[in-house]
């Protein structure tokens, strides 16, 4: 539903030929959504150890921070999130909360 509003908008002001170029680059995009999830995940992973070994609450607050924003970029499964809500309640954080 959302990209045929957006393809409805963009065909009111873009040349045909820009539409079927962003058609490709989103085909593209789609495609390539094995590989930006890997990635995604290989950066929370490196940002769970990153929690595991911090040693002051300033730094597991801005690590849990940047581990909002990338859950939030988008959806990574149930099992990625289970395992951040398990490292969370390992935290000595979670015993202030």
């Amino acid at each position: 539903m959302f990209l045929a509003v957006l393809l409805a908008s963009l065909s009111l002001h873009v040349h045909p030929s820009e539409i079927d170029s962003l058609l490709r680059e989103l085909d593209m995009s789609i495609r390539n959504r094995p590989q930006y999830t890997l990635k995604r995940q290989e950066q929370i992973d490196a940002l769970q150890r990153k929690l595991r070994l911090s040693h002051s609450d300033q730094e597991r607050y801005d690590l849990y921070r940047e581990l909002f924003g990338k859950y939030r970029l988008g959806s990574m499964g149930g099992q990625s999130a289970r395992r951040t809500c398990q490292a969370h309640e390992e935290s000595p954080l979670h015993s202030f909360g």
